[in-house]
């Protein structure tokens, strides 16, 4: 008889541990505020580690660690250093110059491609933007590096405007505002005072 209670206790027992751990783990927490405000370190976890809440159970307003953290680089994702310092070859296959910025948007997408040409080690180099819907993306098949395509030539390059930074285009309207204020003021002191009418 004793051993027939004991087993039925059992089974409940186990059979009731899953549901109650459901309903504490539902219940809405009631810790004490986060350690950062006290300045104290918890005991029972080494500095250093997070414990199993930290993965599971972000902070209200935050993004996990899955959607802050990204592990290692997709098949299908760019680094920026594969595109830095790229060649960049004209319809004929002949390098044209190299990539030197990209150009991103208001969703940090990439838009365009500031190609550098001409100039000798830095010095007189040229830079033009193209859009990235004009270049095609390949990979050398002896290097494995990466390098663009254009449908443009050194020649058409050369001829194309120089691309403006928002800094360049900015201190070029400061300058620009700057000129006009000092011709303004040398008209006014070479206009000769009027003469008194007599």
């Amino acid at each position: 008889m004793t051993t027939h209670w004991l087993f039925t206790s059992a089974v409940v027992l186990t059979l009731a541990t899953p549901a109650w751990a459901q309903t504490t783990t539902d219940q809405p927490a009631t810790t004490p505020p986060p350690t950062e405000q006290t300045g104290s370190q918890p005991t029972t976890q080494p500095e250093g580690t997070a414990g199993p809440e930290a993965t599971t159970a972000p902070a209200a307003g935050t993004a996990g660690p899955e959607q802050t953290i990204i592990p290692e680089q997709a098949e299908t994702q760019l680094l920026a250093a594969d595109l830095m310092g790229a060649s960049v070859f004209g319809p004929d296959g002949k390098e044209v110059g190299t990539v030197e910025d990209l150009i991103l948007d208001e969703q940090k997408k990439i838009t365009g491609v500031v190609v550098g040409v001409g100039g000798f080690l830095g010095i007189g180099k040229k830079e033009v933007g193209l859009n990235w819907e004009q270049v095609k993306l390949v990979e050398s098949a002896d290097t494995g590096k990466k390098k663009i395509m254009i449908g443009l030539t050194k020649a058409d390059l050369e001829a194309a405007p120089d691309f403006k930074t928002k800094a360049d285009r900015e201190a070029e309207e400061q300058a620009a505002a700057q000129q006009q204020q000092l011709q303004q003021q040398q008209q006014q002191q070479t206009v000769p005072p009027a003469q008194p009418s007599q």
